[in-house]
């Protein structure tokens, strides 16, 4: 991907503090939303073009990479039967992250280029599953830098 309009400043602070970056290719990600057949947002589709593969200590012990991405799909819905919690997953989810088992983080397919982002984390006494914890993909990935501490 040549233009990047969602996460150019994310990957400009990213290089700036020397995190490897392993990018998919662009074939990488066509293959993946034809298997999934679906049409992955803007954002997402840059994140994955720039660090899809590997994004140094950030995602670090989770499955969030390339091929992570297709077996984590029916994760959430199995650790939301074994805690009891009756909301389900929307049927455009797609399920971007998945953290030891016990936290997973989605975004809906239909809403817009760079999505609000919706988490589960095990043991919350009251999962809001349907209430966006970031109001873009985009606010998510800054969290993460921030919890990395990866200096702006």
């Amino acid at each position: 991907m040549n233009q990047l309009h969602y996460l150019k400043t994310i990957v400009e602070r990213l290089k700036r503090n020397y995190v490897g970056l392993l990018p998919c290719s662009t074939e990488e990600i066509k293959k993946l939303e034809d298997t999934l057949q679906i049409k992955l947002p803007e954002a997402y589709r840059e994140y994955l073009s720039v660090m899809g593969k590997y994004s140094g200590k950030i995602n670090e012990g989770t499955d969030c990479f390339y091929d992570d991405l297709i077996r984590i799909q029916a994760w959430p819905k199995e650790l939301l039967k074994e805690n009891s919690v009756l909301d389900e997953l929307p049927s455009d989810a797609f399920v971007f992250s998945m953290h030891q088992g016990y936290e997973f983080w989605y975004f809906r397919i239909s809403e817009g280029n760079n999505p609000p982002v919706y988490g589960y984390h095990e043991g919350d006494d009251d999962p809001q599953l349907l209430i966006a914890q970031f109001p873009t993909f985009t606010d998510y990935i800054l969290n993460l830098l921030n919890a990395y501490q990866v200096a702006e």
